[in-house]
């Protein structure tokens, strides 16, 4: 497998797992290959067989946490423990701690959304929304998912929540309609004017994609660095991304 990446994935009876292994399998089938496919059901073998991947991505549960981390912080693969990029958000404090504790074994990324829009959306908020803020604007924000969607607001709000200055949990409005797969707006209301920045998640695909995109470049840092630990961002990735571009 020296040429490609091997991938486990957790999660994958899910949509966003059957979206993964569909382009692993497929359209990138010349850059990763799929060494496992995890799911409540799988059993010890199975889990020993992916810490031959060179990187997990886990689209599961939150409560998969806990199985994850018994696996990664007993076993070792053939060149050490393989990545983590966690697409699973609703962690528990517990469950955090337990991420927090593997981040100190191997590399580990999270992201609420891996949409290359929604980091696009989120760097341009962190530039633009201290100088709107000075001149006197305030934001909100307007969120849609599907009706099947538990938490409110998303993990995608909340990502960019954080990014916006001055906007706070009580001016995040969550609609839960229909099959939305998700729509992000954020509004800035200044004197007799109105500045929008919108996102609009078309299909599960662009998700898949851009974790697997992350998935590949931990892989290839993580083949590289076989010591490194710790927490990375998808502002690492994309970052270095644009530093290729220069």
């Amino acid at each position: 497998m020296s040429a490609s990446h091997g991938i486990a994935l957790i999660g994958s009876r899910g949509k966003m797992g059957r979206a993964l292994a569909h382009l692993i399998e497929g359209e990138l089938a010349s850059s990763c290959a799929l060494v496992a496919s995890l799911h409540t059901q799988s059993d010890d073998r199975d889990w020993s067989k992916a810490l031959s991947a060179d990187v997990w991505i886990d689209f599961s549960l939150a409560r998969s946490t806990q199985r994850l981390h018994s696996v990664l912080a007993s076993g070792r693969g053939p060149s050490g423990l393989p990545a983590i990029v966690i697409g699973t958000t609703g962690h528990s404090a517990s469950e955090r701690a337990m991420l927090d504790e593997l981040a100190t074994l191997t590399r580990v990324l999270q992201a609420s959304n891996f949409s290359t829009g929604v980091l696009a959306l989120k760097k341009a908020l962190e530039f633009i929304s201290p100088l709107l803020g000075d001149s006197g604007f305030r934001p909100l924000m307007v969120e849609t998912h599907h009706v099947h969607k538990k938490d409110a607001p998303s993990g995608t709000a909340l990502t960019l929540a954080a990014a916006t200055r001055g906007l706070t949990d009580e001016r995040i409005y969550s609609i839960r309609a229909g099959e939305v797969i998700g729509d992000h707006r954020v509004e800035f209301h200044g004197h007799g004017e109105r500045l929008s920045f919108e996102h609009h998640a078309q299909s599960r695909e662009i998700f898949a994609r851009g974790a697997l995109q992350a998935a590949l470049w931990m892989a290839g840092r993580h083949r590289r660095e076989r010591t490194g630990t710790g927490w990375l961002t998808l502002d690492d990735f994309f970052e270095e991304k644009l530093a290729c571009l220069k």
